[in-house]
């Protein structure tokens, strides 16, 4: 654990499925948000697990990720490939932009995974849902693993489709 990052071990009892976390909020200035950088590069680089990581990283990676407010320097943008941890996005829905105020609106809050995880073929899904009253950030649901909750479904046939002028 740090002032920056949380990092826990997941195991599932019945599947003996295993993989870490690492639960993100990045403080607001660049130079402070090195130490978390360094903490994930050190850590990425002895992964031997499926990893996932989530939360606020409080900044930009991509110009399009905001709208509003002044030019986004090029020193503003963190690259995370520079960190050589091949991370990618996990599938989301739900809000693009995650950060709001009156007048820009910013995408600061990821979910990621890194080749471990997509090797292994391991699902994982998020949905970004929009701020309420309590925060100016979209919260994320994180769902892993759903293809072992999903029930088989019934094929249903309707008599009317019989009738359709296609229907051989």
């Amino acid at each position: 654990m740090s002032a920056q990052e949380i990092c826990m071990r997941v195991s599932f009892l019945h599947t003996h499925r295993i993989f870490d976390t690492s639960f993100i909020y990045a403080f607001n200035t660049r130079a402070e948000r090195i130490l978390l950088w360094d903490s994930l590069k050190s850590r990425g680089d002895g992964m031997t697990l499926p990893w996932i990581l989530m939360g606020d990283f409080n900044c930009l990676r991509y110009h399009h990720e905001r709208s509003g407010g002044e030019p986004i320097a090029p020193r503003d943008l963190v690259d995370l490939s520079r960190l050589h941890l091949q991370l990618s996005d996990v599938n989301h829905v739900g809000c693009f932009f995650t950060w709001f105020n009156s007048t820009i609106s910013s995408k600061f809050d990821w979910v990621m995974v890194n080749h471990l995880w997509n090797q292994l073929n391991l699902d994982v899904f998020a949905e970004f849902v929009a701020p309420g009253c309590y925060s100016d950030h979209a919260y994320s649901v994180v769902t892993v693993f759903r293809e072992e909750a999903k029930r088989a479904t019934p094929f249903k046939f309707f008599n009317m489709w019989t009738t359709h002028v296609d229907y051989n």
